[in-house]
């Protein structure tokens, strides 16, 4: 009898095992081979964009190439120009980190590579870009602004040289290349109130990057000129025109006229035709209530404004704003902010000469609106003192965030009891159901009875689904109800991170008799025992282990359902006693 007891604990040692051999589902993580396979596409493309010319940059650039090839595990065609995959060779790099900046690096190495262009001559007034110079030409994009929530407005004084610096920012989706920006020159000094001391004052940035993961500034480029401001610069704000080109990853051409106003320090304006000196109305800046604006948040925003004219007050101002069209409702534009008062205009009575006065209006924006800024324009119109009619338009970009929004599926532990130094598997998915990228997604396992179970996801583009499959150790003997804590932690676009909390169960028992188990002779007096035990012995210690293993499980529940009715009769108790 001693020895059936002996037998049936060892068989008992065999159940927590069961169904521990599961295989890992495959994880949708990034590896640097895939990272380095992806940039064949990146690094081609940005080779054919520098058109080289000269044998010394083709012969450059392909040294690069074929360097690149070797560090990313590819081949490199001279004849054709053009990385290709290499089969079975692996990238040096270890980490996805290194083999994105390695790709930066290179990117950085073929510009580099390429000889410096001698400005083209250009006539001295050059005119707004036209369809029948290039009928792919896009007339306005609203992508490209000058940015910036203040504006940096440059004082040029008559007969001193002055620094013109215009922002661009690229408020699309997508990099836009061979960014060129050309100011319109012309001999009338209220237009341009500087002396034309060349043919051509272009300026070229070879790119112009997008993105929802970066701030506007992060995202802008600044070109900036020095000029003499002529003797007799007419005081006041005078309103300079660039015309920027450039060229969209698609290969189509785009083109956007953009105003910049300067302060100018001259001479005095005289009346002409009945008008005096035009009075202008510039946004200076803006603020929002509150500062960070999420998708779907109704806000209040202010308008800085500031009449530009030393001598000339305006009066009867209407501002009407207007919020750009974004996406399609219903087979329609929409607006990304609508007032909530229902009306978009604001009216003023007067600003004083060279006076500042600020407007207010509440708007909500879409839900549905994209990690981004947002471009809201300010039509104006006014009249001088004499009644003379004017008009201005102005425009701002308002940065737009979108909440992190995180769910998980079920969370599935196979098996859910385990003996210490055995695993268990935890299996589930992370989905990110935002309109905002995560970064560095992260999942940790914390229980005294277990150890490991760490998974890296790295970054979740909005609709992507993360899956963690994971093994977790037996530690020690639970001592508790067997609650794991899941911690699923986060960083979002500004770096701020965030955790979510979950839990499972899973309890770690201790192993029957170890010491037992590994004495060679009493396993040798077990097997002696073995021998002559009748065939009905075993019957029954199936029966027994069987019937050990239901109650094991039996006991469990009962203990779970005797915790949860207890928590729910404190519950009705607290609430009773709350009121009485």
């Amino acid at each position: 009898m001693k020895r059936l007891l002996v037998l049936m604990m060892c068989a008992m040692l065999a159940v927590p095992s069961v169904g521990m051999n599961v295989q890992a589902a495959e994880t949708k993580i990034a590896t640097p081979d895939e990272i380095a396979r992806d940039a064949i596409v990146f690094l081609n493309k940005h080779y054919a964009a520098q058109k080289f010319t000269t044998d010394e940059e083709k012969a450059a650039a392909d040294q690069i190439m074929d360097e690149a090839a070797k560090e990313l595990g590819l081949n490199y065609n001279k004849d054709e120009n053009k990385l290709t995959e290499n089969s079975g060779v692996a990238t040096t790099f270890v980490t996805v980190d290194a083999v994105t900046q390695y790709i930066k690096d290179i990117k950085e190495e073929l510009a580099a590579c390429k000889t410096p262009v001698a400005e083209p001559e250009a006539p001295s007034t050059p005119s707004a870009p036209t369809e029948e110079d290039d009928d792919e030409k896009i007339e306005n994009n609203s992508n490209i602004i000058i940015g910036g929530k203040e504006y940096d407005t440059t004082t040029a004084n008559a007969g001193h040289h002055c620094e013109i610096a215009v922002p661009l920012v690229n408020l699309g989706e997508t990099d836009v290349e061979n960014v060129v920006i050309t100011p319109v020159l012309s001999s009338d000094v209220t237009v341009w109130p500087f002396d034309i001391e060349k043919t051509d004052y272009s300026q070229v940035c070879e790119e112009l990057e997008a993105g929802s993961d970066d701030t506007v500034l992060d995202r802008k480029h600044t070109f900036r000129w020095t000029l003499r401001t002529r003797d007799d610069a007419v005081t006041g704000y005078t309103k300079l025109t660039f015309n920027v080109t450039y060229n969209e990853e698609d290969g189509t051409k785009g083109s956007v006229a953009l105003d910049y106003y300067v302060q100018v320090n001259g001479v005095e304006p005289e009346e002409e035709n009945g008008k005096l000196s035009t009075p202008r109305v510039i946004v200076t800046g803006f603020t929002t209530t509150p500062e960070e604006v999420y998708a779907g948040d109704t806000f209040k925003l202010t308008l800085n404004l500031k009449n530009t004219s030393k001598e000339t007050s305006v009066q009867n101002m209407l501002f009407d704003i207007q919020g750009t069209q974004e996406g399609t409702d219903a087979n329609n534009t929409y607006a990304a902010f609508l007032p909530t008062a229902g009306s978009s205009t604001i009216f003023v009575d007067s600003i004083a000469p060279n006076s500042t006065k600020s407007i207010s209006i509440e708007l909500k924006s879409k839900a549905d609106l994209a990690q981004k800024p947002y471009v809201v324009t300010v039509n104006m119109e006014y009249e001088d003192s004499k009644a003379n009619p004017f008009t201005e338009t102005a425009s701002v970009s308002v940065p737009i965030k979108q909440e992190a929004k995180v769910d998980l599926s079920s969370i599935q532990a196979m098996p859910e009891a385990i003996e210490v130094g055995n695993e268990a598997n935890v299996m589930f998915s992370i989905y990110n159901v935002g309109k905002t990228k995560l970064y560095n997604v992260n999942v940790k396992f914390v229980a005294d009875s277990i150890s490991g179970g760490d998974t890296f996801l790295g970054n979740m583009e909005p609709g992507a689904t993360g899956n963690v499959d994971a093994y977790l150790a037996g530690q020690a003997a639970t001592m508790d109800d067997g609650t794991v804590k899941i911690l699923i932690t986060y960083e979002d676009e500004e770096g701020k991170e965030a955790t979510i909390e979950k839990t499972m169960t899973l309890y770690v028992n201790e192993p029957f008799y170890p010491d037992m188990m590994e004495d060679p002779m009493m396993m040798e007096g077990m097997m002696e025992e073995q021998k002559s035990f009748p065939w009905w012995g075993f019957a029954i210690i199936g029966v027994a282990v069987a019937g050990a293993a239901v109650a094991a499980v039996l006991v469990i529940k009962k203990k779970k359902k005797a915790k949860k009715l207890a928590q729910e009769e404190m519950e009705l108790i607290e609430s009773l006693e709350d009121n009485e």
